[in-house]
């Protein structure tokens, strides 16, 4: 919880010239904000320590992951863990985890664009959890916006555990951005008719049509 803390007050102070201009905020507008955050984190902190202090640690996580389950579609991409991929503690690597969030944000960009496309940023990725040996691991890839030439993917990452006695729970979040290129490797154009193209093929999918700035 901490670190999630620290994690949205940051977030908040990069963001805090978009929010103010969208937002209409003030100054002191932003102080509050920041000030009430606090406030809930403190409340939300002794309340969740008692409650585990209550029914123990072992019992408090099993109720937080009855509550998480897999997302009701199809994954785009789903692979088990395996022993290579560790780092020197045990876990999962993250820059494996990164590899496969490309690979999956890249299926429905490459689907949208009707051809080549080449990763150019990750805008974020946020590791929630470890990902241990074995673990089933889907992710689960949608387009969240679509520019002239770039489309960015939202991709989510659950993990299911313990064959006997199955747990999910959400491992990563991240939005990789790819730009749709020729032959050549340059940038061409994603035309709407492919942005339409791709809306009947994926209706349980959003897709934004293209900007209309460059």
């Amino acid at each position: 919880m901490t670190t999630l803390n620290y994690i949205d007050r940051a977030a908040l102070g990069i963001m805090q010239p978009m929010l103010a201009k969208a937002m209409s905020w003030t100054a002191l507008d932003y102080v509050n904000i920041n000030f009430w955050f606090q406030v809930g984190y403190a409340a939300g902190y002794v309340l969740q320590g008692r409650f585990i202090d209550v029914v123990g640690v072992k019992c408090a996580f099993a109720i937080a992951v009855l509550y998480v389950k897999l997302p009701d579609k199809e994954p785009t991409l789903r692979v088990v863990s395996m022993p290579a991929g560790v780092n020197q503690y045990g876990d999962i690597f993250g820059g494996w985890i990164m590899s496969q969030v490309d690979i999956a944000g890249a299926i429905p960009a490459a689907q949208l664009a009707c051809g080549l496309t080449a990763t150019v940023a990750v805008n974020s990725f946020v590791l929630r959890q470890p990902i241990l040996v074995r673990d089933l691991v889907s992710f689960y890839a949608e387009i969240a916006h679509v520019g002239w030439t770039a489309i960015t993917v939202d991709v989510e990452v659950d993990v299911q555990r313990n064959p006997d006695d199955v747990i999910c729970a959400k491992a990563t979040e991240a939005g990789p951005m790819y730009v749709a290129v020729g032959p050549d490797r340059r940038p061409r154009l994603v035309a709407q008719k492919q942005v339409d193209q791709y809306k009947l093929t994926n209706k349980s999918r959003k897709c934004l049509s293209p900007s209309t700035t460059r």
